[in-house]
């Protein structure tokens, strides 16, 4: 995806993955000659969004960082969108573990009047 903001001045931007819902890395290239010396640069950034859908953050990696970057999204995410199911899961374990089943079922048999 390519976008402009002004005269000579352009960003790229290419997806590298999302995580959950709220989560997305990708990879940002500026360049251009803005009525100056022409430049070039790039960065791995990580925009997290909250569960209101307000921006919470945005942070930038040095593209050899990308591993680092992707520690950081999958962190993000452990710690917010997935905490839910983090802990549906502690209780199925727990559950899992004592030994008695979650539901019983009857074993009279109902009949109609």
């Amino acid at each position: 995806m390519e976008f402009t903001s002004q005269p000579g001045f352009r960003a790229e931007l290419t997806l590298i993955g999302t995580l959950g819902d709220r989560i997305v890395l990708d990879h940002c290239r500026w360049f251009g000659k803005p009525g100056g010396d022409a430049f070039e640069f790039e960065r791995v950034r990580l925009l997290e969004v909250g569960a209101d859908g307000l921006l919470r953050a945005v942070l930038f990696f040095d593209p050899e960082d990308r591993l680092a970057a992707s520690i950081e999204g999958l962190a993000r995410f452990a710690a917010g969108e997935a905490s839910w199911t983090t802990a549906h899961w502690a209780s199925a374990r727990s559950i899992a573990s004592s030994g008695s089943p979650p539901c019983r079922r009857s074993t009279s048999s109902a009949t109609a009047p």
